[in-house]
């Protein structure tokens, strides 16, 4: 979806103002480019700006950016100098690194308090429930930047298991993943005589877990 974009900020702005947030942009003067801006709270906003301190490059050229939260007021709209609240591994993979980003800003304004439209019964991201995830796994930055260039590596490494196979399927709930791959012909519940009587097949089995996020239940297979 991001080839639609002409812009970073084309991208985070459309995806973030679809969930209702509030998105600017800010001129950071000291890098000669615009930071994206989120309006937090009364003293602080949320910047997102890609490793140069700007948001107008290409979704395809990403060389890994920055979450940082800090005063409304902050000259030339800095990130580094804010509290950073998430660091991309390194560059490419936009599509997997822009998910993390969105999840980043969307945790933080939770746990803050910052009131966020409901999720719509039923609806399911899986890009987010992915990156969610795998973010959950490592602990959530800044607090467990004991060693950020680990933290980092750990991250990518965790979220890519995910991604190639670990995850199984992401439904509304358990019995929603497994119809999800049902579905795709990946799986045949006929033996258990029906989807509950898969699901609790698995469950004893020991080899499955399902795990809750925001934005969808995740089947993850716990042999991988």
């Amino acid at each position: 979806m991001h080839h639609e974009f002409t812009t970073v900020a084309d991208y985070f702005g459309y995806t973030l103002a679809r969930r209702g947030l509030s998105v600017r942009t800010q001129n950071n003067w000291a890098q000669g480019g615009d930071v994206l801006v989120i309006d937090a709270q009364a003293a602080n906003v949320v910047r997102i700006a890609d490793e140069h301190g700007w948001t107008h490059g290409a979704p395809s050229e990403w060389p890994g950016g920055w979450v940082a939260v800090g005063p409304a007021d902050e000259v030339g709209g800095a990130v580094k100098t804010s509290e950073l609240l998430y660091r991309s591994p390194g560059p490419g993979e936009f599509e997997a690194d822009a998910a993390r980003v969105i999840c980043t800003v969307l945790e933080h304004l939770r746990r803050s308090g910052h009131p966020l439209p409901p999720e719509k019964p039923g609806e399911v991201d899986e890009a987010l429930a992915l990156a969610h995830l795998a973010l959950t796994d490592v602990g959530w930055a800044p607090q467990c930047w004991h060693d950020p260039d680990g933290w980092c590596e750990e991250l990518r490494a965790g979220h890519a298991a995910y991604l190639e196979g670990k995850a199984v399927a992401v439904g509304a709930d358990d019995a929603g993943t497994l119809s999800c791959v049902a579905e795709l012909g990946h799986f045949d519940p006929t033996p258990y005589g029906d989807l509950r009587g898969a699901l609790e097949a698995l469950r004893h089995g020991g080899m499955s877990s399902w795990k809750r996020t925001p934005y969808g239940r995740v089947w993850v297979d716990d042999a991988k």
